[in-house]
């Protein structure tokens, strides 16, 4: 009889290979069941339980009270999503062994399902100060790093919209900015206007792709827009195209290392629905950016806090161009990173109202006038001191 070890290695390989046969689930979808169904077998392994006569009781402590240990070593309890995400991740596991004939009936169906309470809040808003310092984390980790965490924080997209976009899908600007054809979940397919922070991040890391990895420079139009490097030797190791785990991973080291509490890529995009919210948009406004067909779906980021509509909202609707230059000029005003945009387009709004003001074009104009004075008469002293005729 084979041992425990073994076993688990065993039910892992097919499980795997028949989630890689499976048109209906896509790469993300798959590589959540499949870490569930690790994390269920190591939990047997350490309790010296047999997963294939596991029973319902057993499996229900594990999807209810099986801890998660969080990035700085401390262990939590799984909240409500993830409880349900196992028990779909175990049914589906135990589905396979019957179609394999190496259990008899599935023991997950006695499991009482968790009732998921959609407006129960994803996870908390992050204040403009922690962005900044992940934004300042990620620069330090590489420019594939701060790409793909400016494109979560910038703009509010979804870990599938990220690990979906192509070459083919980018198309900057020569004045800045940049289209981004995002592709994300029921069909969604929609062009979103990029801030010129992040398309700068995104120009950066493309050429980043092209210096550092000329043996796989992945530039053909259907290659993945982000990746990440994978392995210490560049040359020799094809970039990582980003998925679920590695996109979950990479925001969890840049929490430790900004200091930031634990976060996750879905509290990125709740940030940035409030950040906005905050900053006078409506949640139609906002919600069209996302591709949200209801307002409800918007409004649900947002529940369980009432964001206070910045002082500056006024002037930031005014200035900005798009949601998302609006937003990081709201998080400039409020602690956060001084942003690029913000900044051209504050000094901007300053001259034009100063050219409309004609006290401010006559000082403009004795201010020129004395400067012109004193080049003169520095002029005239050179020549004279050269000895040079007028």
């Amino acid at each position: 009889m084979v041992n425990r070890p073994e076993i688990g290695d065993l039910l892992t390989k097919i499980y795997q290979d028949d989630l890689g046969h499976d048109p209906n689930k896509t790469c993300d979808t798959a590589a959540a069941y499949l870490r569930h169904a690790r994390d269920w077998l190591a939990y047997c392994a350490t309790r010296r339980l047999d997963p294939v006569t596991a029973e319902p009781a057993e499996i229900s402590a594990f999807c209810y009270r099986a801890q998660i240990r969080a990035p700085d070593g401390s262990r939590r309890g799984p909240s409500q999503p993830t409880r349900r995400n196992r028990r779909i991740a175990l049914k589906s596991f135990y589905d396979v062994l019957v179609a394999h004939r190496i259990v008899s009936s599935n023991p997950v169906v006695l499991v009482r399902s968790p009732r998921l309470d959609r407006h129960i809040a994803v996870g908390p808003r992050l204040e403009p100060a922690q962005i900044a310092a992940l934004l300042a984390a990620a620069r330090t980790f590489g420019p594939s790093h701060l790409a793909i965490t400016r494109a979560l924080y910038d703009m509010g997209l979804r870990g599938v919209e990220i690990a979906r976009a192509r070459l083919c899908d980018w198309q900057p600007h020569s004045t800045g900015g940049g289209m981004l054809r995002v592709k994300g979940r029921r069909h969604l397919d929609a062009n979103r206007p990029a801030p010129t922070a992040t398309a700068a991040a995104i120009e950066d890391a493309l050429e980043w792709r092209r210096r550092v990895c000329p043996r796989h420079p992945l530039q053909r139009p259907g290659d993945p827009l982000f990746v990440l490097p994978r392995g210490p030797v560049y040359l020799h190791n094809a970039p990582q195209p980003i998925a679920a785990d590695p996109l979950r991973s990479l925001i969890e080291r840049l929490a430790v290392a900004s200091g930031t509490p634990h976060t996750t890529p879905r509290d990125a995009r709740r940030s940035w629905v409030c950040d906005g919210l905050m900053a006078g948009y409506s949640t139609t406004e906002i919600g069209r950016e996302l591709g949200h067909r209801d307002e409800a779906t918007t409004a649900r980021y947002a529940s369980g806090h009432t964001p206070p509509i910045s002082a500056h909202a006024t002037q930031i609707r005014a200035t900005a161009t798009i949601v998302a230059d609006g937003i990081l000029m709201y998080r400039a005003m409020h602690g956060g990173e001084v942003s690029p945009v913000a900044d051209a387009i504050t000094a901007m709004a300053a001259r034009h109202e100063q050219a409309r003001s004609e006290s401010g074009l006559l000082r403009e104009y004795a201010r020129t006038r004395d400067e012109l004075t004193a080049a003169l008469a520095e002029i005239t002293h050179l020549r004279a001191a050269l000895g040079v005729a007028s």
